[in-house]
């Protein structure tokens, strides 16, 4: 995702499992960081791009 720099894990049936694409962090992790600090870590925040209107909403 260019908004938080999630990496779409296929192989995570749950938002609590953690996901190895993603340095082991959960989707549930990944949201709270992004509503904290922008990005689904601190370490790729140099990545991100601010969300478009449509994008605002997490899910």
């Amino acid at each position: 995702c260019p908004v938080c720099f999630w990496e779409n894990d296929p192989f995570i049936a749950s938002d609590n499992e953690p996901s190895d694409s993603n340095h082991g962090i959960t989707l549930k992790e990944a949201k709270s960081n992004f509503s904290k600090f922008g990005a689904c870590e601190k370490e790729m925040l140099c990545y991100v791009r601010p969300p478009r209107d449509d994008e605002k909403e997490i899910s």
